[in-house]
């Protein structure tokens, strides 16, 4: 039987490889932090997006004490993106690379205004 991992508030996972997502021309490879109590990686998930793009003013900075710095998932000037989006399990398989610290998470959850989640492409299409 093949073993499921168990991922908690704050975990940072990845995809295993690239996706395309909607109908945009370049496919996205960004981390998502588990913004549910529990996911245990079978289904989709609710996940706040980590980017390093600066550009947008709804990308909020965060900390490296933000953080777990002991796993491979590094700061590098990582910002949350203000919204909360559905991870859909058909885009691939999610694996752990990072977690945030409990300041991590009280820094989302003070910060966070766009709590109603919503797919990444109609996030596209409203901006």
């Amino acid at each position: 039987m093949k073993m499921i991992n168990m991922h908690k508030k704050g975990d940072i996972l990845k995809t295993k490889k690239p996706v395309r997502i909607w109908n945009m021309d370049k496919e996205m490879y960004h981390a998502a932090v588990v913004w549910q109590d529990e996911y245990d990686g079978r289904g989709d998930f609710l996940g706040i997006m980590l980017t390093t793009d600066c550009r947008k003013s709804d990308n909020i900075l965060m900390l490296e004490n933000h953080f777990n710095e002991t796993l491979k998932f590094k700061f590098k000037e990582s910002r949350f993106v203000n919204q909360l989006f559905y991870k859909l399990r058909e885009w691939s398989r999610f694996i752990k690379v990072g977690e945030l610290t409990e300041q991590g998470i009280v820094f989302i959850e003070e910060n966070l205004t766009n709590t109603e989640p919503m797919l990444f492409s109609d996030y596209i299409t409203r901006r």
